[in-house]
């Protein structure tokens, strides 16, 4: 893998970001889990368990691992260290659904980003005679987002 964001990677990409990144998940979370294998070493087995653990990590990097995993095995089978992908048909594991204890969602409303009523009344007071009165109005009435409201168009 070290080899191959050397030599493929770190030459193709145009972004250092993307390099770098490479670098972090290979080096935080596939070689601690295949160890220092070879490549033509890894098995399917191998594969599947790095992908159920990561999965049960976090899985935006267990997508990221399966990703790298797939693109450098696909370079290995290209410059004929392996003949064939242990990572090809593996799949992450399906991700499990949480279970709501209603059929109603529930808020958690932040009191400290939240205005108060008397704040509130401020805010209109004060804006009241401004080009941007009505916009206040309508993020305070209904709360919507400032894209939101300047789509909205008044007919008279």
């Amino acid at each position: 893998m070290v080899f191959w964001l050397e030599t493929d990677i770190k030459k193709r990409t145009d972004s250092y970001e993307t390099y770098y990144n490479y670098c972090g998940i290979v080096k935080n979370h596939i070689i601690p889990i295949l160890g220092k294998k070879k490549m033509m070493d890894v098995t399917r087995g191998d594969v599947q368990k790095l992908f159920n653990t990561k999965a049960d990590y976090s899985r935006s990097v267990a997508e990221q691992v399966k990703t790298i995993m797939n693109v450098s095995f696909r370079y290995a089978v290209t410059i004929k260290v392996i003949p064939n992908s242990p990572v090809d048909g593996i799949g992450l594991p399906k991700a499990e659904k949480p279970q709501q204890k209603s059929g109603f969602r529930t808020w958690n409303i932040d009191t400290q980003k939240t205005l108060t009523m008397e704040q509130i009344q401020v805010l209109l007071e004060k804006s009241k005679d401004t080009p941007i009165h009505m916009q206040v109005l309508l993020n305070v009435l209904m709360g919507l987002r400032r894209s939101e409201i300047n789509g909205v168009k008044i007919r008279t």
